[in-house]
């Protein structure tokens, strides 16, 4: 399975693996799956940290090099990814939007260990450390505006909820 990960994940992968989550740390070192990493969230590091965010200090260069040379595949932000309309509006932070975008797009799990991401209407499993959450499920891809692999053109996205609770 390919899974992006969200910045928060990889900084802590990169620097504090202590912080993960042990499920989300099953399903990094999972064998099976294709880990992926954006070019958005190594955008998002200096411009975080310009902005005094003290969880943002990794060196951008030898963070995207210690992935590379892991076995993570880079994943490059695309007019397809940011032409993604009809996100609801439920986190103002842009870097989150395209990652939600690359997720829908490329048909790519995204984990992550935001609440605000979680709540998106895509293909997101989220960590939230032993709380409960609705987990938003994309059961399938119908809307042409909303991804690019939908076979046919549809009205809108159908989206299972179901509430679960995410182990730490």
């Amino acid at each position: 399975m390919k899974i992006l990960l969200d910045t928060h994940l990889l900084l802590w992968v990169a620097a504090e693996p202590d912080k993960l989550p042990r499920s989300a740390l099953a399903e990094i070192e999972n064998a099976d799956n294709h880990l992926m990493f954006s070019a958005a969230s190594l955008w998002e590091v200096p411009i975080k940290r310009g902005l005094g965010r003290a969880d943002f200090t990794e060196d951008v260069r030898l963070l995207r090099r210690g992935l590379l040379d892991n076995g993570y595949h880079e994943l490059p932000v695309t007019g397809e990814h940011v032409a993604v309309d009809g996100l609801p509006p439920d986190d103002k932070d842009p870097f989150n939007r395209i990652l939600i975008a690359q997720s829908i797009v490329e048909g790519i799990t995204l984990l992550t260990v935001d609440e605000l991401v979680a709540a998106y209407p895509a293909p997101v499993r989220p960590f939230l450390r032993g709380r409960l959450a609705v987990q938003r499920v994309l059961v399938a891809c119908t809307s042409v505006r909303l991804c690019s692999t939908a076979i046919l053109p549809c009205q809108s996205v159908v989206v299972e909820e179901r509430l679960a609770v995410i182990a730490s």
